[in-house]
């Protein structure tokens, strides 16, 4: 038996009143970014991650240098006792845990013309959030060829927000994230519970996140399961979504048993030769999306990554700070802001638990960079369930509906001008809701 059942746990700008409004019907459209089609892993080779390393940290720079009108890039093993200015690769020396002396520097081959690998010393820098992956630009010495004795350090890339085009109007979505059923069954009770909600409250947009098969789950461990992982997907899962009124998007996550377990991850595909055609039919309402992906509705941008990234970076980033800062876990969500990145971390996280690994396809990697700031920023983490505006969007830990704390989110938009306290902005026009189902 669930306790404290519909408890509100978190809401954001309760006191807003939103007029009510009416939508016929939504459209989903995925960015560009977002066109992931299956492919094939493990070929890759060593220039794969050398070209997209290059890639990363040509792109980061170029916007760094703008932004802060730096000066031309020197090459990182330049021995100087003069202050120059280089952009590189946060590494780490080892797999333990970060430290300020464990991390060195790597540089571009396209940037600077030869590739090259520096200790750095940050015993000059008062303030600094670091992880392995982050692409930083730096102005410091090198006077023996040993060491980059860093003075000044700049990381902020963060882009703007998409350009609204000025057809949008108001929003209601509602947000779950797996696994979907308790550990002990695959009966997916808490999820028919919160359908009961979808249909209640009548949303306009439905998004839910996985894992929808849960690698974890107790009959998946033993090998207890009857059918396949992906008959269980469709058989006990997916066809309750045929009777849902709304448009509703479907993002996997690297813990779904019968899914690629690569990231990026393609849109889940549920079809084979032996679904009938009226099944597919009525699922015409569904968009299946890859992990991570960026979407548009009602011109309010939605960004979403279902690999626990808040829960891998508290792990491995370095931060010093001097002064009052806001929590950890905000700072944390900062970062993803100003690397332009869902999953800024390189290499992807690792640990014994297999099913919390990230395996990362380089040659797929530029899947995971953000076109833009999005306007909401759904993930799933481990962590506790909270709503904050951050850099200027919405960021939402949808947490999980059948474990742990066992919450759902309600995201309401309102329409611009609609709103009664003349805020255009949608961070500023939206009241979001995480409830106990």
């Amino acid at each position: 038996m669930r306790t404290n059942s519909g408890n509100l746990v978190r809401e954001y700008l309760p006191n807003l009143v939103i007029d009510p409004y009416k939508n016929d019907s939504v459209s989903v459209t995925l960015d560009n970014n977002s066109q992931l089609s299956s492919y094939q892993y493990m070929w890759e080779k060593p220039e794969d991650i050398e070209n997209m390393l290059d890639d990363r940290i040509e792109g980061i720079s170029a916007f760094l240098a703008n932004k802060y009108n730096l000066e031309t890039q020197a090459p990182l093993n330049t021995i100087s006792p003069i202050d120059y200015t280089t952009t590189c690769l946060i590494c780490n020396e080892g797999d333990n845990t970060m430290n300020a002396k464990s991390i060195y520097l790597q540089s571009s081959t396209a940037l600077t013309g030869s590739s090259a690998r520096l200790k750095l010393d940050l015993t000059e820098i008062n303030e600094y959030d670091l992880f392995p992956g982050q692409v930083v630009t730096l102005r410091g010495r090198n006077a023996y060829g040993t060491r980059l004795v860093a003075t000044s350090l700049f990381s902020n890339a963060k882009q703007p927000p998409r350009t609204p085009e000025g057809n949008g109007g108001g929003l209601k979505v509602m947000v779950a994230a797996g696994p979907f059923s308790s550990p002990e069954d695959l009966d997916y009770d808490p999820f028919v519970d919160f359908l009961d909600q979808v249909h209640q409250n009548n949303p306009d947009l439905l998004v839910l996140l996985g894992p929808f098969v849960d690698v974890n789950n107790n009959l998946v461990v033993e090998g207890l399961v009857e059918s396949t992982f992906l008959e269980v997907f469709r058989n006990r899962f997916l066809y309750r979504l045929s009777n849902v009124r709304c448009s509703v998007v479907l993002v996997p996550s690297l813990k779904d048993v019968f899914h690629s377990q690569c990231f990026p991850q393609p849109p889940i595909n549920p079809s084979d030769e032996n679904v009938p055609s009226f099944y597919k039919e009525s699922l015409k309402h569904v968009t299946f999306a890859p992990n991570p992906c960026t979407f548009v509705v009602n011109d309010i941008s939605f960004g979403v990554c279902t690999n626990d990234i808040l829960l891998h970076l508290s792990r491995l980033s370095l931060c010093k700070s001097t002064t009052p800062s806001p929590t950890r876990i905000t700072k944390i969500c900062q970062l993803l802001f100003q690397q332009q990145s869902y999953y800024p971390l390189w290499p992807g996280y690792s640990t014994e638990d297999l099913s919390e690994c990230s395996q990362i396809c380089a040659k797929q990697a530029g899947k995971l960079r953000m076109p833009y700031s999005p306007d909401v920023l759904l993930l799933t983490s481990s962590l506790m369930p909270f709503v904050e505006e951050i850099e200027g969007s919405l960021v939402v830990n949808a947490n999980k509906l059948g474990a742990g704390n066992m919450v759902y989110s309600m995201i309401n938009v309102a329409p611009p001008g609609n709103q009664r306290d003349n805020k255009s902005g949608p961070s500023q026009r939206t009241n979001v809701k995480i409830h106990k189902i």
